[in-house]
């Protein structure tokens, strides 16, 4: 029984807080991402239901079987129709978990543009190696939580970010390099984030 409690104990400390992702859902203010990591929730309740049936032998089990196999099982078969619907609709993006954009035609649209999008910041990003004669492990293109779509060099490579001002503009500067943009990427960039708000408005 003890090795069954600390294997389901292991299982359920991969998920998110369910006394909290509850009240939410009572509350009606769950975001995206929670309903998807919901989903994640129900998958995992095989696993425990499994788990805790390696106790059958045990004089508890009936009081187990009971008290959490059936609901759990009861329960698992109530949500599978919610968990297809689910995972055909939500896109779970590394940054931002949205709508699959095949569920919209409008979202569709807007994710065709962000593609777009994209394909014009990797341009960019290949005519500065192309032009300065760097290469993919000198110069880094990110995606950074505060400035969006940006380039970075490290510090000892950063001269001729500094001397060429009227080209780049350095955004930040800290132990992992020093961080610009150019004009051009700061614009398409612009748009990126912009379409991305749309998306999620949607």
């Amino acid at each position: 029984v003890a090795e069954v409690r600390d294997n389901c104990r292991d299982l359920l400390r991969q998920s998110l807080d369910l006394d909290r992702l509850n009240r939410k859902l009572q509350r009606g203010s769950c975001s995206l991402r929670e309903v998807y990591s919901l989903l994640k929730v129900v998958e995992m309740i095989p696993s425990i239901t499994r788990t805790l049936e390696g106790c059958s032998h045990s004089r508890y089990f009936p009081h187990i079987r009971a008290t959490y196999v059936n609901p759990l099982t009861d329960f698992h078969t109530e949500m599978e129709n919610l968990g297809i619907l689910i995972d055909a609709s939500v896109d779970p993006m590394q940054n931002n978990t949205r709508m699959k954009p095949e569920f919209d035609d409008e979202l569709l649209e807007l994710d065709e543009l962000r593609v777009g999008l994209l394909k014009d910041i990797k341009k960019e990003f290949n005519s500065i190696l192309s032009n300065h004669g760097w290469n993919d492990k000198t110069l880094k293109m990110e995606d950074h939580a505060t400035y969006g779509h940006v380039f970075r060099v490290s510090r000892k490579d950063d001269k001729e970010v500094r001397t060429k001002t009227s080209k780049f503009q350095t955004l930040a500067t800290s132990k992992d390099g020093v961080r610009f943009t150019t004009d051009k990427l700061s614009a398409v960039n612009s748009q990126y984030r912009k379409n991305l708000q749309t998306y999620d408005k949607r």
